[in-house]
């Protein structure tokens, strides 16, 4: 690890002390790097080499130009960040901080925030690019500003705001597996000066991934969803600025789930042992997901440094999932599961920029009723378990954070949130003993209620958790384009319920916690033609909640280990001739359990020591380049091309680092050429992902058998778009 951050540390000093040794910059160069501006720090917006925070952030046309359409295709290009599914479930990791405990009872570790509300449930967090100005990733806790559960980071999603000036712009993208996908915008005044609405929509879909070679069953991976967001802005006078947004999505797919199979099991799957192409599923998979939401965002400008910011949201949201969750063509075991959440959240912020202080307060609540209904069936002991239980969450928290201007060089930050919250659960579990052999969605007549102690269990039991969770930083500007910065900063994660638990006594876990210490560096060189920026960090991470599955549907949870996490990150992106773009992203992580001597040992062959092994998802080397050469072509056309390359290394999906739960490092070729008329106002590309149809999986289960969630294959197809 030293000796990764030694190369990293001298990379930078070449770049910082001799930049005239990488190439001569030209007077009367105009190719410069694109200025990005970020609204992360909640006081407007700030030049994110200006913003002291490790962030990646992605205008709408950068998104456009890597294909990435959806939060879920952001790894690999950004540092330290790991995503991968469970059904239906988002499971985000950012410097080996994330959650596998993604069913109702529990919350993400890292948050996705849309144009600033928070999206309660992992299965929301896929959330599409639509409409969207830009992407931000804020690697690290971000407890003060982002609160409860951001522990990891924040994804943040800012839509682009409705102007009097009419825009529209449409996409057409057809593909092999027959996909087709359309996305369009329009926007404009509806009252000049005083109503301005928007309206975008957005389809995808695409034949399965996964060929299922059982009758029975159906292919699976594939895509079939859409979505469409309204925007109306109201701006009565120079001192209000309304906005209402509602969006609504649905996707009613053969979700792929934990269904490849990864060791010798049955002549069926050991028949395709070893293809990701296929599958051997006795039973059809299937998961329909729904998310629907209303917001009201004012904006009451007291004066040109004085703000008051309201933020009111409701959110609804479902998903419906009929898994084989026993990853064969055996008849061994199925599961049915649902979640219908809503969610109500309310943020008042008072936001001042003055000369020598800068500052945001504000006051949250957050209210959240989720109903869960998990029935899996063990078909050869005739078992069916129906668990149907009702969480509650009600947080409020109290919130400041500002910045203080020492002199024009040094700014000093300090900040501090206190977060109370109250969950509560209401069990009824039942064990049902059957003559079926189908997945039941409910108790049927003629089934019996299992005569075993305690049988059926129904308990009520509440929790209350109190969090303070403060920052403290400084930066210094060496020049106009060379900032140092570092922090502290401290995250929370609530604690909650496992909602397969059959006693009041062991249903409830205890939040985490993470000190985070940071240092970094960002700096422009060359007159804004290169960009380096460089973060460390060292997190201390305590009472990490750990899952342990002991039936299919039925888990245990507790906070069982300590957690030491280091790493190093570099971005760079340059442009060091004309019409050539350049980007590097270079990542090394040592994520491991510094205590850990009860971890369960995969299929609950007991417990093994596994402090000094690494955490889950948690790859000690990530790494992303990408070159775009255009060339101008006639009066303002332009032709482009464009490669990346992304590097994920090996990782674990398992505390004990079993072999048979570890995908070994890989890497994924995307390339892409097009020609754009004058201003982008019509633009072909063809583009190729995974060039080299590599085979990779994303997560694991134990079992028996092994089975994964597997990538993409090779991908390819043309995407049109034209701008009015």
């Amino acid at each position: 690890m030293k000796k990764i951050a030694d190369y990293f540390a001298l990379m930078l000093s070449a770049a910082c002390l001799t930049p005239g040794a990488v190439w001569a910059a030209s007077p009367d160069d105009s190719d410069k790097l694109e200025e990005i501006v970020v609204t992360a720090s909640k006081t407007g917006a700030t030049d994110i080499q200006r913003t002291a925070i490790a962030i990646s952030a992605f205008s709408a046309e950068q998104l456009q130009r890597s294909q990435l359409t959806n939060v879920n295709q952001l790894m690999g290009s950004v540092p330290n960040l790991s995503i991968s599914t469970f059904e239906t479930f988002a499971e985000i990791f950012i410097r080996g901080i994330g959650s596998t405990n993604v069913i109702g009872g529990n919350d993400p570790s890292v948050t996705v925030q849309v144009d600033g509300v928070y999206l309660g449930r992992p299965y929301s967090q896929f959330a599409d690019f639509l409409d969207v100005q830009r992407v931000e990733v804020l690697r690290g806790p971000q407890g003060t500003l982002y609160g409860r559960n951001a522990v990891g980071g924040t994804i943040n999603v800012i839509s682009r705001a409705p102007t009097d000036d009419f825009a529209a712009e449409s996409s057409l993208t057809l593909g092999d597996y027959w996909l087709v996908q359309t996305q369009n915008y329009v926007s404009g005044a509806l009252v000049r000066g005083v109503l301005d609405a928007s309206i975008a929509v957005d389809y995808t879909r695409h034949d399965a991934y996964l060929e299922n070679i059982v009758p029975s069953g159906n292919d699976v991976f594939n895509a079939n969803n859409g979505g469409v967001r309204i925007q109306l802005r109201y701006q009565p006078t120079s001192f209000i600025d309304a906005t209402t947004r509602l969006d609504y999505s649905l996707a009613d797919e053969a979700e792929e789930g934990l269904s490849k199979t990864l060791e010798p099991f049955s002549p069926a799957t050991n028949s395709i042992l070893g293809n990701y192409h296929k599958v051997a599923l006795n039973q059809p998979q299937r998961g329909v997901t729904r998310n629907a939401g209303v917001a009201e965002d004012i904006k009451f400008i007291l004066s040109d440094s004085l703000m008051i910011r309201s933020l009111s949201a409701y959110r609804s949201a479902s998903t419906e999932i009929n898994d084989d969750a026993d990853a064969t063509d055996l008849n061994a075991s199925l599961i049915h599961q649902e979640e219908h959440d809503k969610q109500f959240s309310q943020e008042l912020n008072l936001v001042g920029n003055y000369d020598r202080f800068n500052f945001v307060t504000g006051l949250y609540y957050y209210h959240e009723n989720n109903h869960v209904k998990v029935a899996p069936t063990i078909v050869p002991a005739n078992i069916y378990l129906y668990v149907l239980p009702t969480m509650t969450t009600d947080a409020e928290a109290a919130f400041a954070q500002g910045t203080y201007h020492v002199t024009s060089k040094f700014d000093v930050t300090a900040g501090i949130r206190y977060t109370a919250e109250r969950k509560t659960m209401d069990q009824n579990e039942t064990f049902f003993l059957y003559t079926g052999g189908t997945i039941l969605v409910q108790p049927l007549p003629g089934m019996f209620v299992l005569p075993i102690p305690g049988n059926p269990y129904r308990f009520s039991t509440s929790a209350h958790y109190y969090a303070p969770t403060p920052k403290f930083g400084v930066q210094y500007s060496l020049t106009d384009d060379l900032m140092l910065y570092a922090s502290a900063t401290r995250g929370f994660k609530s604690g909650g319920y496992n909602f397969s638990a059959n006693s009041a006594a062991i249903a409830g876990f205890q939040p985490e916690k993470v000190w985070s210490y940071e240092v970094g560096a960002k700096s422009e060189w060359l007159d804004h033609r290169l960009r380096v920026n460089l973060t460390g960090f060292y997190y201390h991470y305590s009472d990490l909640q750990v899952q342990i599955l002991l039936a299919p549907g039925s888990l245990s949870i507790k906070n069982a280990a300590n957690a030491r996490n280091k790493g190093v990150e570099l971005e760079m992106a340059a442009t060091p001739v004309k019409g050539l773009e350049l980007m590097v992203n270079l990542a090394a992580l040592d994520a491991k359990y510094s205590s850990f001597p009860d971890a369960p040992a995969p299929r609950g062959a007991g417990t093994v020591d596994a402090s000094g092994n690494y955490l889950i998802q948690a790859p000690p080397f990530t790494g992303n380049l990408a070159a775009q050469y255009t060339v101008p072509v006639g009066d303002g056309d332009s032709t482009f091309l464009r490669a990346e390359y992304s590097y994920i290394g090996k990782q674990y999906f398992e505390p004990t680092n079993s072999v048979n739960q570890m995908q070994a490092g890989y890497g994924l070729v995307n390339l892409s050429a097009g020609y754009a008329t004058r201003e982008n106002k019509w633009q072909a590309t063809a583009w190729v992902h995974n060039l080299g149809d590599t085979q990779y999986v994303l997560a694991t289960v134990a079992g028996p058998p092994y089975a994964g969630v597997v990538g993409a294959p090779r991908t390819f197809g043309v995407t049109v778009r034209h701008k009015w």
